[in-house]
């Protein structure tokens, strides 16, 4: 059986101006580097036969800060979906500018792509060409984005992706899962009691 941890990485400034980020690749806020350090009390103690992280400096910043005993080997298949122009654009600027093709992309973003952007048999055909690479068994850490963290947690429970679209997954929110030959099975999701300031 193989034990996969799966975090998002911690906060940067265009998370907090609500703004979407994929191929972008924008340093961690202030916000995010104190995230990191209340993730990092949380992984002491924990063991991984092996770290990757999306080589996007958001995941190696938190990667770096929050789990410096080993270094985390870069997987470009790891990265956020790639949102094209619309990269960089809060909600209301995409809408303003592209209308109903922004519409559609809300509604199906499972059928439509943003323009310039990734498409999503792409996107999921990478990620499941990481997980394909994976042992059998063992203990992998990996940080990721949203995105690919939902695929695998669809892929894994057999979930269609407008079923994962809606679950919340958090800046250093943790999912676990199990993988065997068979399937295998959510062991938590997005697990962020390490983010309460009642913790830290």
């Amino acid at each position: 059986m193989l034990r996969l941890t799966l975090i998002r990485h911690a906060t940067t400034a265009l998370n907090e101006a609500r703004r979407y980020q994929g191929a972008s690749d924008p340093p961690l806020s202030e916000r995010g580097r104190m995230e990191s350090a209340r993730l990092r009390i949380r992984l002491q103690g924990e063991c991984f036969d092996r770290v990757f992280t999306s080589d996007r400096r958001r995941c190696t910043e938190t990667a770096a800060l929050a789990f410096p005993s080993t270094l985390a080997e870069p997987e470009p298949r790891l990265r956020e979906l790639d949102f094209g122009r619309w990269d960089g654009r809060t909600y209301e600027e995409c809408l303003a500018q592209d209308g109903q093709h922004f519409e559609r992309w809300i509604a199906a973003p499972d059928q439509e792509a943003a323009p310039g952007g990734e498409g999503f048999e792409e996107f999921t055909g990478r990620v499941d060409a990481w997980i394909a690479s994976l042992p059998s068994a063992g203990s992998i850490l990996a940080f990721s984005h949203a995105g690919p963290i939902r695929h695998v947690v669809a892929r894994v429970l057999g979930f269609a992706w407008m079923q994962v679209v809606l679950m919340e997954i958090s800046a250093c929110g943790i999912t676990r899962l199990a993988l065997h030959p068979d399937g295998g099975h959510l062991l938590c999701l997005n697990d962020t009691a390490h983010m309460d300031e009642r913790t830290a």
